[in-house]
């Protein structure tokens, strides 16, 4: 199945498949030649050495997977990047130590489920179907070969394969539940007692304060490093429009894509659910299923699907609607449940069939047969494609003449410019953080913001290749079917800021200090006046401070600030009468006093049947990557690890 997919990506599109994937990794296999050898090892397990060209591609993913997470503008230079660079080895002997072991206990995973898990993504689906076309493009953009993507994958599933088979052995009991409900639904009776920071500032700063905090504290008050470069920039919306194809070549275009306008086969069911836990006992299945038999009994006898599925399906979402579940493809329901559907006849009804979510009694109430879309009715998608991919192919010439031209004339965009019909364009002084320097008068038709704070553009101009040894930068990859080359225009390195441009913000600064240090200090003697006994509403009227009193908190309110509820539920409980009293200077610098009167215990609540299961299966997750990471432990512990981290 999988030389399936690869094989119906034939002629020009795979063309450009090729040409697309040659251009970073030509590129990266030259830069990696002109660095430190990609084979010298980074670690070894059991006399089996992992390359540091293993190691370079697992830590670029890293860094994806962060940027992903973050955001494009996430400015890498805020991590230690020897940390990060030992998590991800670390993570790389993880990987490569389960696998071998889950490799020795048998586990495989055969080429039909890699194809099946595959053509099921969404990414790769065009109208609930899996399509080629969208699968190469991702290939294509991704930076992969076909064969390169199936053999992560593979890893990656069978990694998951043994993740669940740890995670699922993990038991909760009984009262792990009952008691993650009472802690969860815990309710603390806390005062609040505020010295807020603005009553204590406006202090006199001196100037000779000011210039000692400046003096030993430089490294706070930096210019950062600026840069302005030159680049030239591809894009695909750039390009001229191609011509038109004939009726011939739009004929057997689809001709060779005509798998892709299939439609397959629906059908459409309606159903009663009884729902079970999935550990529920003999006894309980068993009434299930009788309540199930005596709904058939009653169809059989006149009664209507419509009316018994309101009044027994436990489905919130289709018993309003009769049971009624629409039209549906494979791949979209239960396997349980799907197996059934696509084994009826159209009106049969099944016997009780068990799935996750409990006992259903289904009845097939129609099918949709597969068809073919003719040819008029995708005509004019044929002509979007074949003109897109036409423009995409002078994309990708382009962009190979790009990246061979400033690799063979590094210290030069003029030839490619030349060549291709580029400008040459200029940004203005930008530091690593994307942030642009609007006091360096940047000429005329410099770029805008969006490029000198693409993550990518800024790692380019910043990186040793570009900034120390002054040649053009590789292609980088700025958006889909948009690319530009660059080079450095002008340097700048880090400088103080005069303290001139920073007296007022040392100012405040020194004021912010001073006013927290006073509130505080007023806040560690009212603490110990009320320790002492003193009566919470005569100090806060003494002292003219605002007093919230009896305040009900529980863990996941939002009344007060994060940083105020985890200090109150980190308090040790009161005995009797007696109240806690603890002290918190917040992040907007106020002291505040919390008085812990009293914890209410929540309840279990035994009759909330979905509030249960959820807390099972949140203990059942957490328990489970425990117990994963314990079997990883252990694994680790019983190989040779031998680590290189001078090469990282």
């Amino acid at each position: 199945m999988l030389q399936d997919i690869r094989d119906r990506a034939q002629g020009w599109i795979a063309w450009l498949l090729v040409v697309f994937i040659s251009i970073p990794f030509a590129l990266w296999g030259i830069h990696e030649y002109l660095g430190s050898d990609p084979n010298i090892p980074v670690a070894e397990i059991d006399g089996d050495e992992l390359s540091l060209k293993q190691f370079r591609q697992a830590y670029r993913q890293k860094r994806t997977q962060l940027q992903n997470l973050f955001g494009e503008g996430f400015d890498f230079s805020i991590l230690d990047e020897k940390e990060l660079k030992k998590t991800t080895l670390h993570e790389i002997i993880d990987t490569e130590v389960l696998l071998r072991k889950g490799i020795d206990d048998g586990l495989r995973v055969g080429d039909g489920q890699l194809a099946r898990t595959i053509q099921s993504q969404r990414n790769f689906q065009e109208e609930d179907r899996f399509s080629d076309a969208l699968y190469q493009q991702w290939l294509r953009m991704s930076g992969y070969s076909a064969g390169g993507f199936e053999y992560e994958y593979r890893r990656a599933l069978l990694m998951d394969q043994i993740r669940v088979a740890i995670a699922d052995t993990a038991l909760v009991g009984e009262e792990d539940v009952k008691n993650t409900l009472r802690l969860t639904r815990q309710k603390r009776i806390v005062s609040l007692l505020t010295i807020p920071k603005a009553r204590y500032t406006g202090n006199p700063i001196t100037e000779e304060a000011i210039l000692n905090y400046y003096e030993g504290n430089q490294d706070r008050f930096v210019i950062p490093e600026r840069i302005s470069v030159d680049y030239l920039e591809l894009s695909l919306d750039t390009l001229p429009d191609v011509s038109e194809p004939t009726e011939d070549e739009l004929r057997a275009l689809y001709e060779n894509r005509k798998a892709d306008y299939i439609q397959p086969e629906q059908r459409r069911a309606r159903h009663i659910l009884i729902r079970l836990e999935p550990d529920a006992g003999e006894t309980v299945v068993a009434a299930a299923r009788g309540k199930l038999q005596d709904v058939a009994q009653r169809l059989e006898k006149g009664e209507t699907f419509q009316d018994l599925a309101a009044q027994y399906s436990e489905d919130p979402g289709s018993a309003s609607q009769g049971g009624d579940l629409g039209f549906f493809g494979v791949g979209v329901m239960d396997p349980q449940f799907e197996e059934k559907v696509y084994s009826l006849v159209e009106g049969e009804r099944s016997e009780p069939v068990r799935t996750r979510f409990g006992l259903h009694l289904i009845e097939l109430t129609g099918i949709r047969p597969s068809t073919v879309h003719p040819f008029q009715k995708v005509r004019e998608k044929l002509l979007r494609d074949f003109q897109n991919h036409r423009k995409e192919q002078q994309f990708f010439d382009q962009a190979e003449q790009l990246a061979n031209l400033t690799f063979e004339n590094p210290g030069a965009l003029a030839d490619a410019a030349d060549a291709l019909g580029l400008a040459i364009k200029e940004t203005g002084f930008f530091d690593r953080a994307g942030t642009g320097s609007p006091d360096d008068n940047a000429p005329d038709g410099t770029t805008s913001d969006e490029v000198i704070k693409n993550s990518k553009f800024i790692r380019a101009a910043f990186s040793q290749d570009v900034l120390n040894d002054g040649n053009n930068s590789e292609p980088v990859e700025l958006g889909q079917y948009r690319v530009v080359v660059l080079r450095k225009k002008d340097h700048r390195p880090a400088s103080p800021k005069p303290i001139g441009m920073v007296r007022d913000e040392i100012s405040d600064i020194l004021d912010a200090q001073q006013a927290r240090e006073k509130a505080a200090e007023l806040g560690k003697q009212l603490i110990a006046e009320l320790r002492d006994g003193a009566d919470p509403v005569s100090v806060s009227k003494a002292h003219e401070l605002t007093l919230r009193e009896k305040i009900e908190l529980g863990r996941k309110d939002t009344g007060e600030t994060r940083q105020i509820t985890e200090k109150v539920f980190r308090m040790p409980h009161p005995n009797g009468e007696d109240i806690v009293y603890e002290s918190l200077l917040t992040a907007d610098g106020d002291f505040t006093i919390i008085a812990l009167r009293e914890v209410i215990e929540g309840e279990s609540d035994g009759n909330d049947a979905d509030l249960r299961k959820i807390t099972r299966d949140s203990l059942t997750n957490t328990y489970g990557n425990q117990e994963y990471r314990a079997y990883i432990r252990a694994l680790r512990a019983g190989a040779k690890i031998r680590l290189y981290e001078d090469n990282l």
